[in-house]
């Protein structure tokens, strides 16, 4: 599996194209930009056909509606999060003088626990509300794509809709008891380890609890 990332939006969101050997690939967290996104998806000469949704906030999820129209590709998103997709107060998209950007009914709903197939790899999803209440990462036992949960060194909000300090907390440590190395790939950011982070981020030292 190959993946490409690309910067869009406002907040400088980090969405990801996945891709193995055929035209088959998968775009995480589409925030905005959809229409620029669709035309470099296929300069790659590739589809989208899955689109993966850490979570409802805007910046995540503006340019879903868009792709999902140029390719026909399945969304998957957490049933605890689908009220914010068209309520730009629960999704934050108030706060940037935006209406609601969402337009989109999901495909796929998730619970946690469930695995998505792909040609080139098996992602799990895992449960990590505390960010949002149905925020989600997908492992795929290579990359963790971890949304607003896990950044580098830091994590996520939790003031917003849906936001618990003590959630994000038991989420963060639930990921971090994951067996084995990942490269985590957050929705803001740079890329880090799994190793890295479960010694040295923010959490650990009860960061940001107000």
């Amino acid at each position: 599996m190959r993946y490409r990332v690309l910067t869009v939006g406002p907040v400088a969101t980090n969405c990801y194209i996945l891709y193995g050997d055929d035209a088959f690939a998968v775009a995480v967290d589409p925030g905005a930009e959809g229409g620029a996104i669709a035309a470099y998806v296929k300069s790659l000469g590739l589809e989208i056909n899955q689109i993966w949704l850490t979570h409802g906030h805007f910046d995540h999820i503006c340019g879903a509606a868009e792709l999902k129209k140029a390719f026909g590709a399945e969304i998957y998103m957490h049933e605890s999060d689908i009220v914010m997709i068209d309520d730009p107060y629960k999704n934050f998209s108030a706060a940037f003088g935006m209406d609601a950007c969402g337009g989109f009914e999901p495909d796929v709903i998730l619970k946690g626990g469930e695995s998505i197939e792909t040609p080139f790899c098996t992602a799990s999803v895992i449960h990590t509300p505390g960010h949002s209440e149905g925020g989600v990462c997908y492992d795929t036992g290579e990359f963790l794509f971890a949304g607003d949960t896990l950044m580098d060194g830091s994590f996520g909000r939790f003031d917003g809709f849906g936001g618990s300090y003590p959630k994000l907390r038991d989420s963060l440590f639930r990921l971090f008891e994951t067996e084995g190395e990942r490269t985590v790939l957050p929705g803001h950011g740079a890329a880090s380890l799994l190793s890295r982070e479960r010694i040295s981020n923010a959490i650990i030292r009860g960061g940001g609890r107000v």
